[in-house]
């Protein structure tokens, strides 16, 4: 008993799924208060079970019915009879009509952050009556998260015992980590006062990668090291070793590398010889900080949103941008990625050549949060030789202060060729720093200005 009324407690607070609930106030720590979670619970049912005009018509006809009953000698309870009788018209006829429904929906599973993403709904009608006015996912595609579709999302009629097929784009919003609720259909049919919906359990989920614009070049820092082909995790991209030439076969040698022509013309057999392939390597460092509040009302907003964190952070959102068009155009020039996400704990992701460790990359991009406390530090020891034997490292900076300044000290003091990026905001206003670290604006990412860095 004790079990079920804890589950019957967080699953009350969190809230239903239909709707966003990003933005219900958390207090202190992860508190959320009963009399706002009811409200919010009375609107969602009333926004999933009735239409805008509905919400409008229900309080009107309870208040004409109070009304009426305080003041008899009025034609008012004429009023409140026509209203009930339409009422239970629209119950009546939409109980006879009631849909049952197969709702089968296609998402890709990586989109792009704020971008238009297509969804392909095959809903089949499985009752022997037709069923009018169907919208599908009428509360959107991601669970407790609103989403606005920007073309027709659904149809007038479909047959008895037969399907249809829809398409729709929507918005997917900013990068992130994405549930999928159920698949829905609704229907207002006959008078649109009432909705009567129909759900398949189909979860899923969906990676928002960062929006950003690929880069024409970039100069490295000269002094890149080979790195032997020793990790299972990289993608061969067509032979797996580099052709080194021919000799003479020797006991043990593969028959699969026998060079026939060769062979007879030397009359005697010859085989290929290979050496193992040489790849380049390249360390990203991305600075994960967030800005500071600067008055009461960015403090309120932190600490009224979850998890205590901010809704949104332009340099942050400038940076991860910029590190995934870095690793794109890596990629495109078959390096091997090493990640670096400086935070509370570092954590490392390292890819491998082709699109399908880029898209990996970008789904660690897409989860990172900002963190207030700056992971320097935690750069040290095995990260440190890590990236040292690397031997190339490119570094995105939101933040110049002494963490910083004693990070690039690290690299350099190991000898480690270093490319700086510090983004700073849109006026332009930034520390005193060196020479070699090259100046970025945020706004200036933002609008794909910048091509080459």
């Amino acid at each position: 008993m004790l079990s079920f009324i804890k589950r019957f407690c967080n699953f009350y607070l969190s809230g239903p799924d239909w709707i966003d609930t990003s933005r219900i106030p958390v207090f202190y720590k992860s508190y959320r208060s009963w009399t706002i979670m009811t409200i919010v619970w009375i609107y969602a049912l009333s926004d999933r079970y009735s239409t805008a005009s509905g919400r409008i018509l229900l309080p009107t006809l309870v208040f004409v019915t109070l009304y009426a009953s305080l003041i008899i000698r009025t034609p008012v309870p004429l009023l409140v009879m026509t209203l009930f009788c339409l009422l239970l018209a629209e119950l009546t006829i939409m109980w006879i009509f009631r849909p049952r429904l197969e709702i089968k929906r296609e998402v890709p599973e990586r989109v792009r952050a704020f971008s238009m993403a297509p969804a392909v709904y095959k809903v089949r009608n499985l009752r022997r009556t037709p069923a009018w006015d169907i919208e599908v996912d009428p509360g959107g595609v991601f669970s407790r998260r609103k989403t606005k579709f920007t073309s027709p999302s659904g149809i007038e009629c479909i047959a008895p015992l037969k399907s249809v097929e829809i398409k729709a784009y929507f918005d997917t919003g900013p990068r992130g980590f994405r549930y999928l609720r159920n698949p829905a259909a609704a229907t207002s049919f006959p008078f649109g006062i009432f909705k009567w919906s129909c759900r398949t359990k189909a979860s899923g989920q969906v990676y928002i990668h960062p929006a950003y614009h690929s880069l024409d070049g970039m100069t490295l820092p000269s002094g890149l090291r080979f790195q032997r082909m020793g990790n299972n995790v990289v993608v061969k991209i067509g032979e797996s070793l580099d052709f080194a030439g021919c000799r003479e076969f020797r006991t043990g040698d593969d028959p699969r590398h026998i060079n026939w022509p060769g062979s007879a013309s030397k009359n005697e057999l010859i085989v290929k010889e290979y050496q193992e392939e040489q790849l380049n390597r390249a360390a990203l460092i991305l600075d994960t900080r967030l800005g500071k509040p600067e008055d009461i009302g960015e403090t309120l907003m932190k600490s009224f949103t979850r998890r205590g964190k901010y809704v949104y952070d332009g340099k942050l959102e400038a940076g991860i941008s910029l590190a995934a068009a870095v690793s794109e155009f890596l990629s495109r020039t078959e390096f091997i990625i090493d990640i670096f996400a400086a935070g509370p704990e570092v954590y490392h992701f390292q890819g491998g050549r082709g699109l399908g460790h880029l898209e990996n990359i970008l789904d660690i991009l897409a989860c990172l949060e900002g963190t207030d406390e700056p992971g320097f530090e935690m750069i040290g020891g095995p990260v440190m030789e890590e990236i040292r034997c690397i031997g190339c490292c490119v570094v995105i900076l939101l933040h110049y202060d002494k963490k910083a300044e004693e990070l690039l000290e690290k690299l350099y003091d190991s000898g480690t060729t270093v490319k700086a990026v510090f983004i700073c905001d849109e006026s332009g206003e930034h520390p005193p720093m060196p020479e070699n670290i090259s100046i970025i604006r945020n706004s200036d990412i933002e609008k794909g200005m910048v091509t080459s860095i």
